[in-house]
């Protein structure tokens, strides 16, 4: 078994943040629960359900929580998802300018697969790498919060959950009034164009959304000496996205569909000044989709039942061109799925004792690799790709939390998760935590563990080493906030992450 000799140690990051609450003091009940979805960036009592699939309060939750809320990303301008997640402490950006960027959380540096990405609960992240994409197929017009999770959560969401989660949760149909649209138009030859529509019918609990985004941007101008001399004045830095979501719901049913269209150019890869390699007519092009039907049983005081049975696609189209030479073009083909069901029981049988248990079954079909075929002429499209050797893989999942409050102001966090897979056998990723709140101080200690399996990507690129086992990541975490005003909050974390089987 392969086993990397490389360690990497990241020692006490200390972010001290300042955040600025406004009180409401004379609102009626009315505009306080319209309030209660638009509350700010770190309010302490805003609520949290990816930290522990359980609905808590920021302060409450076993983790370093931020939240994203609908009002800010029309307030700020937000663009992409990069853009949104910007203004966190915490993360960092590598941006090319070409067919996907980069984040990392905590100083954790990846090709975007030490990063959980979900959409409505639902991973969207890449599936023959399991990285994700960045760039502008988010539609943020139709997002109701997004909940950012810092530090490893595999012990409930398995694989991939190492450095952190970004959860995008989009609108329910009753969150929408009727119909809006919006356009945008600006420099590199930006446009924009967004619409969404809700009707919700609370006599028969009925609900309809649907939302759609297109998105076109020449990006930035890297021709010539804009470009340090990498590329020629004839560079296309393209990108066109196409979004587009609904969910329909009925009383405890919810059935939603999301679909991402990513289409750039991906000359920014390849010098192509005194080189080989042409910068224009390439074209990535990659598709999302994500689809599920969610039911919720709740007709009982102290438990509740969540099931979801879901679908999901990701394909490296097969009119891709990957690069141009001055000899061929080279076309790409890589399709991806998976089908999977997860049902989870939510139990308090006392006001100080909760319980989460958890049971997933995944069946996956992803490509041992890209599918490639040349032209004869640079000019010339390829052939295109026939389907590459696919690879069948499976998992069941047993995770299980337990929550008990062992004095008033503290709670005790303790889980564990089993995954039992056909490609990386069996891993056990435990968590741990003490969170404290008393008046206008928050303490948390967090141990929290996570792993990334290898995918057919780490198995078949570079070396090609099948014998690769999962990545790690441990993680010791003191969180502590305190109000020092009703409207000022300082907040700082110090924590040490260890990364090893490196591979």
């Amino acid at each position: 078994m392969f086993r990397a000799t490389l360690k990497n140690y990241i020692n006490c990051f200390l972010y001290p943040s300042f955040f600025f609450v406004t009180t409401i003091l004379s609102a009626q009940q009315d505009e306080l629960e319209r309030l209660e979805e638009e509350l700010l960036f770190f309010a302490s009592e805003e609520i949290t359900v990816t930290a522990t699939k359980h609905k808590q309060t920021v302060v409450e939750a076993p983790a370093t929580v931020r939240i994203i809320t609908a009002e800010q990303i029309k307030e700020r301008g937000y663009f992409t998802l990069e853009e949104a997640l910007s203004d966190l402490p915490g993360t960092q950006f590598r941006n090319i300018i070409g067919f996907n960027s980069y984040v990392f959380l905590r100083g954790v540096p990846s090709q975007n697969n030490l990063i959980l990405v979900l959409v409505d609960g639902i991973q969207i992240n890449e599936l023959n790498s399991g990285g994700f994409y960045g760039g502008g197929q988010f539609n943020l017009f139709n997002v109701k919060r997004i909940e950012i999770v810092y530090g490893p959560a595999s012990a409930l969401y398995g694989t991939n959950a190492i450095s952190g989660i970004i959860n995008v949760i989009t609108n329910d149909p009753k969150d929408i009034e009727e119909f809006h649209a919006s356009i945008l138009l600006g420099n590199f030859g930006t446009r924009n164009v967004d619409f969404r529509y809700g009707h919700y019918n609370q006599e028969n609990d009925f609900g309809l959304s649907v939302s759609g985004m297109f998105k076109q941007s020449e990006k930035a101008d890297l021709g010539g000496e804009k470009g340090d001399n990498n590329w020629t004045n004839e560079m296309e830095n393209f990108e066109d996205d196409l979004s587009f979501d609904g969910k329909l719901t009925y009383k405890n049913f919810s059935l939603g569909l999301v679909f991402q269209d990513k289409q750039s150019s991906r000359t920014t890869n390849y010098r192509t000044v005194n080189n080989k390699y042409l910068d224009h007519g390439t074209r990535w092009h990659i598709r999302f989709i994500n689809g599920y039907l969610k039911h919720y049983y709740d007709a009982y005081e102290r438990w509740s039942l969540s099931s979801q049975l879901y679908f999901r696609n990701a394909t490296v189209m097969d009119n891709t061109i990957a690069y141009i030479d001055t000899s061929a073009q080279v076309g790409y083909y890589r399709p991806n799925d998976l089908i999977g069901f997860e049902s989870i029981i939510d139990y308090t049988p006392s006001e100080k004792l909760n319980l989460i248990g958890g049971i997933v079954v995944e069946n996956e079909n992803l490509a041992e690799g890209f599918s490639k075929t040349w032209s004869d002429s640079p000019d010339e499209k390829p052939p295109t790709p026939p389907k590459p050797n696919m690879e069948n893989n499976s998992l069941q999942s047993l995770y299980l939390q337990i929550q008990f409050l062992l004095l008033e102001s503290v709670q005790l966090t303790t889980g564990v998760r089993f995954d039992n897979s056909s490609v990386y056998d069996q891993v056990l990723t435990p968590r741990m935590s003490l969170v404290y709140n008393e008046n206008r101080l928050t303490a948390k200690l967090l141990y929290t563990e996570a792993f990334r399996a290898p995918k057919p990507w780490d198995y078949n690129w570079g070396d090609k080493n099948p014998d690769l086992e999962p990545e790690w990541m441990k993680s010791v975490e003191v969180f502590l906030a305190y109000n020092i005003l009703d409207d000022l909050r300082v907040e700082a974390a110090v924590y040490r992450n260890i990364v090893y089987d490196i591979f």
